[in-house]
Formats: C-alpha cells, structure tokens, sequence
C-alpha cells in the first residue's frame, strides 16, 4: 500500500512539472522596439494569442505610423484588433515626421477677365522652414499689406517656421486712395475731402459763382485719374446777360 502511494505521489509531481512545462512555454511575449532596438514595452499574450497595442511616448510633431515584424518596416502593420499572436515576438515602432501643407489665399475674387492665381508651396515637415513668396500683382489702386497667417502679417522672402498644424497665408490689401479738395473763386473749400481710390475719378461737387454772370466752365486740373493729393480750383467764364443789367 505504501509502495503504491509512493508511486501515485511521484506520477503526480511528474504531471505538474509537466503542466508547469507546457504552460512556460506556451507563454508568448511580444517586446515591442524602436529601429534602434530600444525596449519601449513588453506583454503577454492572453491564451488566444491577442495583445493590446501599447502606449508610448511619441515626440512633438512625430506620429507613430504602426508596429511591424521587422525593422525594415515591410509588409503591413501589425493589427491589433484582428492580429493573433502564435509565438514570442518583436514589434517594431514605425516614426514619421509630420508634415504640414501651406496654402497661400489671395484674399479676394478677381475681377471679370483678371487672370491672377495665388502662389503655391510644398509641404513642410514639422520645425522646417520656407520662404513667403511674393503676391501677384493687382490694380494699381491697391497695395499689398502682406500675408497674414490669422496672428502675424509676413512680407516676401520671409522665413517661415511650421510648428504643429497646417499653415494658411491669406493675403492683406489695402486700397490706396488720395484726399482731393475743391475750392470756388473766393479760395473756399467746397463740400468735404473726397477720398479718390488711385487711378480713379473723382466726383465733383456742384458749384455756382456768387455772381449769376460768372458761370462754372471747369476744373483747372483734370480729376479723371488721381494718381496724388490735389487741390482743384473752379475755374468760371464771365457770361453777361441782358437781365443782369435790368
């Protein structure tokens, strides 16, 4: 009886050494990499060889593009919601620098038949750098102010530095106008300061001579293209009628 205990109590050791055996080798690691083979994080696979991606501590103005078999990056990456793991393994983190685009808006509709289009740029990785680039010319009326990213105004050959979002330069114009006064025979000034856009006509005020025999014949300087500040004085023509002298 004794002999038989013995020997139920080493079939019974031999067994769970065994178990032990099977289950530490059924045990599948995952060590998950950088391309320099830095161990960013481990896990365990759970018994139907599922893992959960880890988190790790990615770089302003880097992405983590995915985790493959190899550091070459071939193939896909690994999936995590369908992926089965069968053995112990490295997964190797994918970096990418980011890259932002830069948009240049010209800040208005042409006009009917203006044949304009804003300037374009490539993509800029994240910290990188480019040179504004130079507007497109418009009516002489107006002057380019610079181009405004929604927090600084830039001018051409600028440098540029990207941070962490895509870039939008609008462009900023101002209308360039001239103050023009009139003035009547006595030197006073007529109506207000009209302020003319450039290359433009100016509107006239109405104006009468103080006499009826004075009539108003112009303007001594033209106003159909103001391309300064001027002062314009009327200019009268003495025209006597017989009701005058009555």
């Amino acid at each position: 009886m004794k002999r038989l205990s013995k020997y139920l109590v080493l079939l019974l050791a031999v067994m769970t050494v065994a178990l032990c055996f099977v289950g530490c080798v059924n045990v599948k690691v995952v060590t998950f990499k950088d391309s320099s083979e830095k161990v960013l994080s481990s896990v365990i696979a759970d018994k139907d060889g599922k893992i959960k991606e880890p988190k790790v501590d990615v770089s302003e103005g880097v992405t983590l593009d995915g985790w493959y078999t190899d550091k070459q990056y071939s193939g896909t990456p690994f999936n995590f919601e369908t992926g089965i793991v069968t053995e112990s393994m490295a997964l190797y983190a994918k970096f990418s620098t980011n890259c932002y685009t830069v948009t240049y808006v010209l800040g208005y509709e042409p006009e009917e038949g203006e044949e304009v289009t804003a300037p374009t740029q490539d993509s800029i990785n994240y910290n990188g750098t480019f040179t504004v680039k130079a507007a497109p010319a418009r009516q002489a009326y107006l002057q380019f102010a610079g181009w405004s990213d929604g927090v600084n105004l830039y001018q051409k050959d600028d440098v540029y530095t990207v941070s962490t979002q895509n870039v939008v330069l609008t462009g900023v114009w101002n209308i360039i106008e001239h103050a023009v006064n009139f003035f009547d025979e006595n030197g006073d000034q007529i109506g207000n300061t009209v302020y003319v856009p450039h290359g433009c006509a100016a509107a006239a005020p109405a104006v009468a001579h103080t006499l009826s025999v004075f009539q108003f014949e112009e303007w001594d300087q033209d106003i159909s293209n103001v391309t300064e500040d001027m002062d314009v004085n009327a200019l009268f023509k003495y025209v006597p009628t017989p009701e005058y002298y009555k």
